[in-house]
């Protein structure tokens, strides 16, 4: 291959290549959080009584549940859903414009009461197992910490447009449930939560997790990069300083002139005044005549301008330069006239007295006049 060819090559190849800081590159990162807001209801409903030391139970409930306060439960009694619970995560830490690509909800399950335990604090486990619940997308409705309450007042679930099975953890401590294809709608559409339901044919059951709390959610994402901007940014800057009084100052480009290189921009901290700029004094060593850098005006000036190293501003005669020329130009003719006239004049013959003709005659005579006695006349 030529070096034409070669050199072709090398050029095209450049010009075709792109800036990696222009090109956003997506980047992957997992996110975990707890759940913000949890509701259990229970079929007949029941006023749960406060943590220990507390008022007297509500003497209608007895606490027949065997959920504890603020825990979470799900049973069903004569294939009948008995009780669900909700959870809501806002998903905080992942961008709206992620793709998630795996999302994980985790569950953990409450320790059995011994025997002796306080009814209306027990936490009662029957039958549990995680095949026997399911999540499903939770209605519309909205839920805020509800504790026993009754159906009536929970909020409706969708299980037909989402649901997952639950899988128990290796050390059988916890339930967890894949909701990927629900989280992922979180982010584009309304976000509300997710219920957990006993599963179509578990029969008799009850199982009782940690208050909400203690349940998380863990999301895989890939989002895209920020634009990052390249290092160099150039020293041609435009500045238009708005300084709140109406100025707008001259939009061309600020050039510092200063060894420092790059402009200097002028921050007017919106209050109608612009603090001094910390500028490098050094001037750099050039061929030929030194330059001066002028000191910056910052008090009044909206910019700092080298006009040594501007080498675009224009010397143009101003009208008053050509008019002063001109007058001076006339006024150097006319001397010239008055200086240069060899001429001298000649004094009138009838303004001479008649000494000076008398004088004139003698000389004329032939010898200079005598000088005598002056004669009287």
């Amino acid at each position: 291959m030529s070096k034409i060819l070669k050199a072709s090559a090398v050029a095209a190849s450049a010009a075709l290549a792109v800036p990696l800081w222009a090109v956003p590159a997506a980047w992957a990162a997992s996110a975990s959080e707890p759940a913000s807001i949890g509701a259990y209801f229970y079929a007949p409903g029941i006023d749960k009584p406060e943590q220990a030391p507390a008022a007297p139970p509500n003497v209608t409930g007895a606490a027949t549940d065997g959920v504890a306060p603020e825990h979470l439960g799900v049973g069903a009694r004569a294939n009948q859903t008995d009780k669900m619970s909700f959870l809501f995560f806002d998903l905080a830490t992942v961008p709206l414009d992620a793709t998630i690509s795996k999302a994980t909800v985790t569950v953990p399950l409450a320790e059995p009461s011994p025997p002796l335990t306080d009814p209306r604090q027990a936490n009662v486990q029957r039958n549990p197992a995680p095949e026997k619940v399911r999540v499903c997308a939770a209605g519309p409705e909205g839920f805020n910490g509800e504790d026993g309450q009754s159906f009536a007042s929970a909020p409706t679930m969708d299980c037909e447009s989402f649901t997952a099975p639950a899988v128990a953890t290796a050390d059988k401590k916890a339930y967890t449930f894949d909701i990927t294809a629900l989280a992922s709608t979180w982010l584009v559409d309304a976000n509300n939560g997710l219920a957990l339901v006993p599963a179509e044919g578990a029969g008799d059951f009850q199982v009782v997790f940690l208050p909400m709390d203690q349940s998380k959610i863990t999301a895989e994402f890939t989002a895209a990069a920020v634009e990052e901007f390249p290092a160099d940014f150039g020293t041609d800057v435009s500045v238009t300083p708005d300084l709140g009084s109406g100025f707008t100052g001259d939009s061309g480009p600020v050039d510092s002139g200063f060894s420092g290189g790059g402009d200097i921009p002028v921050d007017d901290g919106g209050f109608g005044s612009v603090e001094a700029p910390s500028i490098d004094t050094a001037l750099p060593e050039t061929e030929g005549a030194a330059e001066v850098a002028p000191e910056p005006d910052v008090a009044g000036a909206t910019q700092v301008r080298n006009v040594a190293a501007a080498g675009d501003v224009p010397l143009t005669p101003t009208p008053v330069f050509w008019l002063g020329l001109l007058a001076l130009a006339g006024m150097l003719g006319l001397m010239s006239l008055i200086m240069g006239d060899s001429r001298i004049p000649a004094q009138a013959a009838g303004s001479q007295t008649r000494l000076s003709r008398a004088l004139q005659d003698r000389q004329g005579a032939g010898g200079p006049a005598r000088v005598g006695r002056p004669i009287t006349i």
